[in-house]
């Protein structure tokens, strides 16, 4: 048998005298004494305090290296069975891990964190065959029984790692890797549901609650998922996910609880529902979904769907079905009709078998979309011509425009206002565009189309509910012809009912081809089966061939459900929105999360949700509104590259804008300032297609009014007040820079034009900062415009022209002299401080010399751009550059009678002082450089506030009092409140001790908890995170230690200083005072 690893045990109360430093070790504080002080005796401070103990680590576990080293050495050395002879007798290695787990082993007590870290270990080596290996699981769950506290631990990572191991599994090209990860996952999944307890236990309930509660609903969603699968693809019984479905609803609602919720109704296959307990417990799951704080509601949604589930038309409805059956996306929005048609049960749907053809499950969706074209667009035939009609007709389709490479996008967007440029020509799409409107203009002959689209829907028990356009053609005689989808023309509506090309399925239209509102509102439609549709066993399965009929189909709904983690509450969105409101259906994608979009609540809107463009199509644009949205489309372009608007084009827009906007109606701008409202929602694809669509609605103007960012339709009939609008919503791009020192500013612009490009900043410029060059750019803009070139052409005034040294200097001038006037006005604030007031005479002074130099440049004409920049040069000192010239190792210094040593690291930073204080220097109030270097440290850290108590300052490794002015080596950036009432505390103790006649000897640690590869600390980044203070004073005269202290403390507000007034404190009851204290510290020194 191995001999056993070394383990380090759970330290106890640390003595006053010493503590591990962060390496586990105990350091001597003769080192301090050794450098400052030779030839003071040896191993005269016995009980000196340890260097600063690391806090647990950042790493999530909660547990420190020392501690996560310590199990993970257990694990391989010591869990394994031991002992017996061939395999006989001996110790198990489930027994082993259960006294470990109950704190019965070498590494004595576990607390909650490193018990989870001992589980993860395990499972970590059963994983590649070590220890029990797969059996480990269900072994330790049994050998757990007495242990309920444990054995909830060890479920808990048991159901966090059946989340990864699925989500890790191998994709299906891969089968036998997948079904293996599938399977290892499920049997984590099934021990960790063993691991509540069994069925008849009834404390197992609220454990499985709270086993799910602590997992993130990332994992919570694993976990659900690995359980369904389990019990589709592995061939287990779906027990175990009724269980932790009927644990997770007894509880409040919770991110993970509806992860796992959500997840589980993804999963979950059809076939699986044919267990009544499922049935009964996805039933009450999604019923608490949907109605948390109304249980009476909830109560009367559970029994519908527990019918529903009961049926095979509904598991078919609502469970996953094979590769080749309805999206999640479609399910989902099938459960949401479910949700918001209380007459929608079991009962109705058994009226078809196949319940993707039942008139309640589809007449929702199809009256919605007819609605929505009745509403926006009207039954009335549109005139196209030229590529008028190619762009409808791929819009309508659905289908991704495309513009070829090396085609100028502005060009293609002059030549489509036009009728002339189609952006359905080349790219995978044109073929089929091409197919539907040749044929239209074969209808027509070479005049212009007058065509309605008709929205019709599919839906069979393979794809769900598809929407495809079905074009009304006016012929030369007036008769009305129909072109489908795939180019097919049809000589009436009748002629396309009976044979059209549509899969076997079933087909709602609007009734006669037309649309038209009965007088219940409501769109009369048809409903019946396709064509292909037959009777015999078999052909209910489309072709590859009758699947090219939905070329341009649209699925229904559109709900994307994306994240690695779960659904992100689309049962419950989606849901939600088609209640919202008669024409709301499905929901829009935007990251993980869904929302309502458009008037009413409406989500799916053809300007905010790539999976609608299409159903609400106008046709009706006028050439004014396909050049308004040429101009907005431009505009959109520019936007999207974060770019601002040219001055010159500004202009031009305005003028365009206007003329479109006198053509349209008040309707129309309500629509621009729909697509306004939903515009910072969008991905940048899908506000490329929206703007083609809204040209096709016929709301140019209400583009124009979106992208000039005018609200007062009444200002849309000035084209200066757009160019004005239009300037202020384009402005040009603000970035960060790391390149630019402090807080410095510039403007880049075109050298030859003077047009702003964009503004660069520094890591520590202010919003004012950038505010006032945001205003000096609009002032530039706005004096390039088409009228401000005009003025000046005639106006003659002789001033440098834009892009010259002198033109950049006087837009400079006016931006200094504001920064200087707005500096002076905070000199006169009441309370500033002297470090405050060292730093803004600091920053005036180097703005001064900057307009001393451009007072020079002001009627240079000369184009340089290396010399002609709008810039503000940076006030504050870069002391993280200045930190590279600190030498590293160790640096002393001799102040009086007072001596100190700095450690700086491989990476120049100051982690270590040390030092002996035996006297308070004579007092010397704090130069002025000292003062700005103070704030240039405190901004080095990068906290983003200036107030207190959150801000950063120059904190003092070893207090100015009693060295003074020591430079960049002895500050580090420190919390404002710990520096300035903690750490002050620490300074005013050790002065009282020094005054009371005793010998301070200190050392002070900085870090951030991590060490570098020759062992000295680290900050870990731009500021430490933890402060490690000790002291010890001794007693001058004898050389002994009379008293110590030790101290760490996070790098942030609200931490505590314990010293000599807290242990006088605690011994009497009351706050010593000053006189009490000063006394204390003379006796313990013997004076």
């Amino acid at each position: 048998m191995a001999s056993p690893a070394p383990v380090a045990p759970r330290p106890a109360q640390t003595p006053a005298g010493s503590a591990p430093d962060e390496a586990g070790e105990s350091h001597r504080f003769e080192a301090v004494r050794a450098d400052l002080a030779p030839g003071r005796p040896a191993g005269a401070n016995e009980n000196a305090p340890a260097e600063a103990p690391d806090d647990r680590v950042d790493d999530g576990s909660g547990v420190r290296p020392d501690r996560a080293r310590a199990i993970a050495n257990w694990v391989t050395e010591e869990s394994d069975h031991s002992g017996g002879w061939l395999g006989i007798g001996g110790t198990e290695s489930t027994a082993k891990v259960r006294d470990a787990l109950g704190s019965r082993s070498a590494l004595g007590p576990l607390d909650a964190a490193e018990q989870r870290v001992l589980t993860d270990r395990l499972i970590d080596r059963w994983e590649v065959g070590r220890g029990d290996g797969a059996s480990g699981p269900s072994r330790l769950v049994a050998a757990l029984a007495d242990a309920p506290e444990s054995r909830a631990i060890v479920g808990e990572r048991l159901a966090a790692r059946a989340a990864r191991t699925g989500a890790e599994a191998p994709d299906a090209a891969k089968p036998d890797e997948s079904w293996t990860s599938r399977a290892r996952a499920d049997s984590y999944a099934r021990s960790a549901v063993a691991a509540a307890g069994p069925t008849d236990d009834p404390a197992a309930a609220a454990r499985l609650g709270a086993m799910a509660e602590r997992l993130s609903p990332t994992e919570a969603g694993g976990f659900a998922q690995a359980l369904a699968d389990g019990g589709a693809r592995i061939g287990h019984r779906s027990d175990d996910l009724a269980r932790v479905l009927d644990a997770v609803s007894a509880g409040p609602p919770s991110a993970a609880r509806s992860a796992f919720v959500q997840n589980a109704f993804a999963r979950t296959e059809a076939t699986t529902y044919s267990d009544a307990g499922l049935q009964r417990a996805m039933g009450q799951a999604l019923a608490r979904e949907w109605h948390p704080d109304e249980p009476a509601a909830a109560a009367r949604d559970r029994d519908r769907l527990i019918g529903l589930l009961a049926t095979d038309q509904g598991r078919r409805l609502l469970g996953q079905a094979d590769t080749d059956g309805p999206s999640l996306a479609t399910r989902v929005n099938a459960l949401a009709t479910v949700r918001v048609d209380a007459a929608l049960t079991g009962d109705v749907l058994r009226r078809t078998d196949d319940p993707w053809t039942n008139p309640a499950v589809l007449s929702p969706t199809a009256q919605a979309s007819a609605q929505q074209y009745l509403t926006r667009r009207g039954d009335t035939p549109v005139a196209l011509s030229g590529s008028d009609l190619d762009n409808t007709v791929g819009t309508a389709m659905g289908l991704a425009p495309a513009v070829p490479t090396g085609t100028d996008p502005a060009q293609a967007e002059a030549a489509a206002a036009r009728g002339q440029f189609n952006y359905f020509g080349s790219g995978d799409n044109a073929e089929p565009v091409k197919a539907v409107a040749d044929q239209i203009r074969a209808v027509t002959g070479d005049g212009t189309a007058a065509v309605t689209v008709l929205p019709v829907t599919y839906s069979d028990g393979k794809t769900g509910p598809v929407q495809i356009p079905l074009f009304r053609v006016t012929d030369p005689t007036g008769a009305e012809r129909y072109v489908d989808n795939t180019g097919r023309l049809y000589e009436d509506f009748a002629d396309w009912r009976a044979s059209n090309v549509l899969p076997p399925g079933t087909q709602i239209y609007p009734a006669d081809g037309h649309l038209r509102a009965g007088v219940d509102g409501r769109v009369a439609l048809g409903q019946d089966n396709t064509p292909k549709t037959v009777d015999t066993f078999g052909e209910q399965v489309a072709s590859v061939a009758d699947k090219a009929a939905l070329v341009g189909g649209i699925v229904a709904g559109g709900v994307l459900i994306v994240g690695t983690g779960g659904l992100a509450t689309p049962v419950v969105a989606a849901a939600g929105a088609v209640a919202a409101g008669a024409g709301a259906w499905g929901a829009y994608r935007s990251g993980s999360a869904l929302a309502d979009r458009g008037e009413h609540g409406q989500s799916l809107d053809p300007v905010t949700d790539s999976a609608a463009r299409g159903l609400w199509l106008n046709l009706g644009a006028s050439v004014a509104s396909v050049g308004a949205f040429g101009s907005a489309a431009r505009l959109a372009q520019i936007g999207r590259a974060g770019e601002a608007v040219a001055p010159l084009e500004a202009s031009l827009h305005g003028y365009v804008q206007s003329g479109a906007f006198a053509l349209d109606t008040a309707s129309v701008a309500n629509q621009g300032l729909e697509t306004a409202r939903n515009w910072n929602a969008m991905t940048g694809g899908e506000r490329a297609t929206s703007i083609l669509q809204m040209g096709f609605w016929g709301i140019g103007a209400g583009v124009g009014m979106r992208a000039s960012g005018t609200r007062n339709p009444g200002d849309m009939f000035n084209p200066i007040t757009v160019r004005d609008n239009l300037l202020a919503a384009n402005p040009p791009g603000v970035r960060a820079d790391p390149g630019l020192p402090g807080n410095a500013v510039r403007i880049d612009y075109d050298a030859a034009t003077g047009v702003v490009r964009g503004i660069r900043h520094g890591p520590d410029a202010t919003p004012a900062d950038i505010s006032l060059h945001q205003r000096t750019a609009q002032n530039i803009q706005r004096s390039l415009t088409l009228e401000g070139q005009v003025a000046r052409l005639f106006g003659g005034d002789g001033a440098p022209p834009p892009g010259t040294v002198g033109w950049a200097a006087r837009q400079d001038i006016t931006k200094v002299r504001e920064r200087l006037d707005t500096r002076i006005r905070e000199l006169d604030a009441p309370g500033l401080t002297a470090e405050g007031r060292a730093e803004i005479e600091a920053a005036n002074a180097i703005d001064g010399q900057h307009l001393d130099a451009l007072s020079e440049e002001v009627s240079s004409y000369v184009r340089d751009p290396a010399a002609a920049t709008i810039d503000a040069r940076n006030t504050h000192r870069d002391t993280r550059a200045e930190r590279q010239s600190l030498p590293v190792g160790d640096t002393t210094v001799r102040y009086g009678r007072n001596e100190a040593t700095w450690t700086v690291n491989a990476l120049h930073q100051t982690v270590r002082a040390r030092a002996v204080l035996r006297e308070i220097p004579a007092h010397q109030d704090r130069p002025r450089a000292e003062s700005v270097l103070t704030s240039a440290v405190g901004r080095e850290g990068g906290i983003a506030t200036r107030d207190f108590p959150k801000r950063d300052d120059g904190g003092h490794m070893i207090g100015y009092q009693f060295l003074h002015d020591q430079g960049l080596i002895n500050m580090f950036p420190q919390n404002a409140q710990n520096n300035q009432q903690i750490y002050t505390q620490f300074e005013s103790e050790m002065r009282g001790w020094i005054e009371a006649g005793g010998e301070v000897h200190v050392a002070v640690q900085v870090s951030g908890g991590q060490r570098l590869a020759n062992g000295d600390p680290q900050w870990g980044g731009a500021r430490p995170d933890r402060i490690g203070l000790r002291f010890e004073v001794v007693n001058p005269k004898t050389g002994k230690t009379v008293y110590a202290q030790q101290s760490t403390m996070r790098n942030r507000e609200g931490e505590t200083y314990n010293g000599l007034e807290t242990e006088m404190a605690s011994g009497s009851g009351r706050a010593p005072e000053p006189a009490e204290v000063a006394a204390e510290m003379r006796r313990r020194l013997g004076f």
